[in-house]
């Protein structure tokens, strides 16, 4: 899991400089060989990328960004909705690990931008029975992908939507709800943990 790699990645950080090549080259290492993440990033307190699987991406300021906010206040794991990121690829998820130190404060925090192009492995399955739709839907109610037709989909507020508050509440399970075409279908969902 995302989780596991980041904790894994705060550990190695202790034997390396959090600033240098050596980080930017175990962050690139371990990136490449973790299907489904794109980038692992370094985040000093002030919001500074200080390392970086992507080197040029060092010194990029993501002080403004909510998961980073939540993570150096909260510490522990932070998932944040559809975001674009300030290096021009395409958008994504990104799972962010407060790092706390010997004092208890949050330290550094650690992300790793979620490539979510996985979700077109769900094609086949949703190929099978005409009709269906498989959404990944962030707290927020964002929809961050999305398949048979993601471009139609991904971005789209569905916070107001009863089916989506009702699985939001819930968790998991299923349910029989008007769809957002108007047709009565059946329904079901699980909420992913945090990370």
């Amino acid at each position: 899991s995302v989780r596991s790699v980041l904790q894994t990645v705060s550990h190695a950080i202790d034997r390396v400089p959090a600033d240098g090549r050596e980080c930017n080259r175990l962050t690139s290492d371990v990136a490449s060989d973790v299907d489904g993440i794109r980038a692992i990033f370094v985040v000093n307190q002030a919001g500074r990328v200080t390392c970086a699987s992507n080197p040029s991406t060092v010194g990029i300021d993501v002080a403004d960004r909510s998961y980073f906010r939540q993570a150096l206040r909260d510490g522990g794991f932070v998932v944040s909705g559809l975001i674009y990121p300030r290096s021009g690829r395409e958008p994504g998820i990104v799972v962010a690990y407060g790092r706390r130190g010997p004092s208890g404060q949050v330290e550094t925090v650690l992300g790793a931008m979620v490539d979510l192009r996985w979700t077109a492995q769900l094609t086949a399955v949703v190929e099978q029975r005409p009709g269906t739709l498989a959404l990944l839907v962030a707290h927020d109610g964002t929809v961050l992908a999305a398949q048979p037709t993601p471009v139609a989909w991904i971005g789209r507020d569905l916070s107001q939507i009863a089916l989506v508050r009702e699985a939001q509440t819930r968790g998991q399970g299923t349910t029989t709800a008007t769809a957002f075409d108007g047709m009565r279908r059946i329904w079901g969902f699980l909420a992913v943990p945090n990370a």
